[in-house]
């Protein structure tokens, strides 16, 4: 859509000039203004102008929760959005290509209602005096985003998705599909918050990182190809799906994989740092496969915890990450030759260690606290 004015209703043959009224704006496309004028007798026009420049705050200042619904009102267009801050000039239009940020004290549930391509989303902290940015312990601010009615899907750019200090000690949960339009990176700033994408992730070929102390929760049955670096906190996964296609990889650096749900992967991961972890939760078994796909590899440590079990069957294709193996958290590791568990040092300590066949091994085991092998 071009800018400029738009004659919808013509109705002043024969002299009318009465005001046409009974209109109202709807859902309509991101990154442009919206204006309803009847103030000329029998004419009903639509105005469309560029939008303000970004960020957009949500205000959640309409009845609706919609992303896309514009209000008319006398003349003047008004939107769930400002500019400036959270309390600045309502923006009279919908986010284009631009960062979005939430800065709410109490929870909020909103809809798209159509699709939209941002640059950047962020869940950022609001107090009573106005908006604050980062440290604030006011209210609970965590954020739904659902589709809605529509194609509701959200396309991210460059910036990413970036929980702030302070935003929530809650979740924030992304119900939408998501787009990875280019490579970027998703932070949850605190060991406290959680960020949960439950709608599918796609995007070819773009790398996804996850920063940050807090959780990542993927649920969806993801198929982003461009692999998962995960530098810090926690990425929580109940399937192999959820971490997007197996050709992408992982990379886990400071950062632990958590399996809340037992399933079996058949992708390379890459241990990057002293604390990698792969954490398996009580009840559950998480198998990395026989397959030609699959390896653990890297000069990282595997740090494996958790009460569940580990299993580690790489008949066809060696793991051969070199920094040792630390068994710990209750839980069993199963593996199929120590030769699963690369090179280096091994340590139990609280953990069952279960070998399969016969081996000659020459590393050191050390077994601490209530180990078993």
């Amino acid at each position: 859509m071009n800018n400029g004015s738009y004659t919808l209703i013509d109705a002043s043959n024969n002299g009318n000039t009465a005001l046409i009224t009974g209109f109202t704006l709807g859902v309509l496309t991101g990154g442009y203004s919206y204006t309803l004028d009847n103030n000329t007798g029998g004419f009903l026009k639509l105005t469309v102008g560029t939008a303000a420049a970004g960020p957009y705050y949500w205000t959640g200042a309409r009845s609706t929760s919609s992303w896309a619904t514009l209000v008319d009102n006398l003349g003047t267009t008004t939107s769930n959005w400002a500019t400036g801050s959270a309390a600045g000039s309502d923006a009279g239009a919908t986010p284009g290509k631009i960062d979005v940020i939430f800065t709410l004290g109490s929870p909020v549930t909103t809809t798209l209602d159509q699709p939209y391509s941002l640059t950047g989303l962020t869940f950022a902290g609001s107090s009573a005096g106005g908006l604050t940015f980062a440290g604030s312990s006011a209210g609970n601010g965590n954020v739904t985003i659902n589709a809605g009615g529509g194609d509701g899907v959200l396309t991210l750019g460059s910036n990413g998705i970036t929980v702030l200090t302070g935003a929530s000690s809650s979740a924030t949960t992304i119900g939408a599909n998501v787009v990875i339009g280019s490579a970027q990176s998703w932070s949850v700033a605190d060991s406290v918050q959680t960020l949960t994408v439950s709608g599918i992730i796609s995007g070819n070929g773009n790398l996804l990182t996850k920063s940050g102390s807090g959780a990542l929760v993927l649920t969806g049955t993801n198929t982003f190809d461009g692999g998962l670096t995960a530098n810090a906190g926690t990425v929580k996964v109940n399937n192999a799906n959820s971490l997007g296609a197996g050709a992408g990889g992982m990379t886990l650096n400071n950062a632990t994989l958590q399996a809340t749900a037992g399933f079996t992967d058949s992708r390379n991961v890459t241990l990057g740092h002293a604390n990698s972890a792969i954490s398996v939760d009580a009840s559950q078994t998480l198998t990395f496969a026989n397959s030609v796909s699959t390896k653990l590899t890297g000069s990282g440590v595997l740090n494996a915890s958790g009460a569940g079990k580990l299993v580690l069957d790489d008949r066809l294709n060696a793991n051969d990450f070199s920094g040792g193996s630390i068994l710990s958290g209750g839980g069993t590791v199963q593996a199929y030759g120590l030769n699963s568990l690369g090179s280096g040092n091994i340590t139990l300590n609280a953990a069952t260690l279960q070998v399969s066949g016969t081996f000659t091994d020459a590393r050191l085991l050390t077994v601490g606290n209530a180990a078993s092998a």
